[in-house]
């Protein structure tokens, strides 16, 4: 879907929407592998992994609806 999305927000730059979307995944991918390791270095356990797993799916929704929010704003608009 995110794919998608892109190809159809990036007119004439899908090659490049397509090149970042993969970077992006790549980028999300390490961070979350990251910030995992910083919580069990805390010693906080491994419940507390999912926890941070569903905060930043949480702000990845976020980020979804505000983003869909925008472009029907902008569709209405233009």
């Amino acid at each position: 879907m995110i794919q998608t999305r892109l190809m159809d927000v990036a007119h004439e730059g899908q090659s490049l929407a397509a090149a970042l979307n993969h970077a992006t995944l790549n980028a999300a991918n390490a961070l979350g592998a990251w910030l995992g390791g910083v919580v069990l270095d805390a010693g906080l356990g491994y419940e507390w992994c999912s926890r941070v797993g569903a905060v930043l799916a949480a702000a990845g929704a976020v980020i979804t609806l505000v983003s869909a929010w925008t472009s029907r704003r902008a569709a209405v608009a233009g």
